[in-house]
């Protein structure tokens, strides 16, 4: 039967804050909806034990995909997203962070395709400065000044858009930002981490930027083009030279012209490089190819 809300919630490795979590979110007071655990190949076993008893202790409205393989929050978000039957689509963290009292904010405003909540990161310098180089890829990439975050509603017309487009190194980011423009937000407080830490290490900081760039930016095309016309500009100044003291006085040693000649076609290949640079970040867009997540069982007692 089709929901109004489903709440899509990726887990791994977690135990403590699962049960509160949905305590908090069932004193919500909500009408036809699910809430769906996409468990992300945990390696501590209780996480499983654990979803497997919420799931029959509230049958109705808990359904727990478990997956065979480890392949990180945003393939583990698309099967989730995958088997929602909700009108609406709330996607939070299982950390506690991001509180269940919000889901209300969330569908006042509804009526909007996309909605993030936003809030300040109490991080130390290194994180803070990685949020805000993201902040600015996303921003330049996506020509968006939303502040994007792992807290936020998307409609089902737009789940079905992401999901069909099957996307090679999924950035969830930039599949909602391709499929509208209607993206919106609003301003939360984000709670502290009550157990554990962060998933998010280092690597995983650097992939994020790294998919960006390769995926979805064509920003270091334009670095390589810019580059290639100032190494162009150079050679015809270095040309000019050559020709004025060819002219009025002694003709410069033959080194320069050689010089001239080495820069000269040293932009030409920065320009085709960016060139063939993105005629290919085209094509693997045009041609997405995506490995979504294994699904090793279902848990949902009917």
């Amino acid at each position: 039967m089709k929901k109004k809300l489903s709440i899509i919630i990726p887990v791994y490795n977690s135990t403590k804050s699962l049960n509160e979590l949905i305590s908090k979110i069932t004193k919500i007071d909500l009408d036809n909806y699910e809430i769906i655990f996409v468990d992300d190949s945990s390696k501590n076993l209780e996480t499983r034990k654990i979803l497997s008893n919420l799931a029959k202790k509230y049958k109705k409205i808990i359904k727990v995909i478990l997956l065979s393989k480890n392949l990180g929050r945003t393939n583990a978000i698309l099967t989730g997203l995958k088997y929602a039957t909700g009108i609406s689509n709330i996607i939070m963290d299982d950390d506690l962070q991001h509180d269940p009292k919000y889901i209300n904010n969330f569908l006042r405003l509804k009526h909007h395709d996309v909605v993030f909540a936003n809030y300040s990161r109490n991080k130390n310098l290194l994180n803070n400065l990685f949020s805000y180089l993201k902040y600015l890829l996303d921003r330049y990439t996506f020509e968006n000044n939303v502040r994007i975050s792992s807290f936020f509603m998307i409609k089902s017309y737009i789940k079905k858009i992401i999901i069909n487009a099957n996307s090679i190194n999924a950035y969830l980011p930039g599949l909602i930002n391709e499929s509208t423009d209607d993206i919106i937000s609003f301003d939360i407080k984000l709670n502290k981490r009550k157990y554990g830490s962060s998933n998010y290490n280092f690597y995983s900081k650097i992939k994020i930027i790294q998919n960006i760039f390769l995926n979805y930016s064509n920003l270091p095309f334009k670095i390589l083009f810019l580059s290639g016309f100032v190494f162009l500009l150079i050679s015809l100044l270095i040309g000019l030279k050559i020709i004025y003291n060819y002219i009025y006085f002694d003709p410069l040693p033959g080194w320069t012209s050689t010089l001239g000649l080495i820069v000269f076609f040293g932009g030409i290949n920065f320009i085709y490089s960016s060139f063939i640079g993105y005629v290919i970040l085209k094509k693997i867009n045009d041609n997405k190819n995506n490995n979504l997540s294994y699904i090793k069982k279902i848990i949902h007692y009917k």
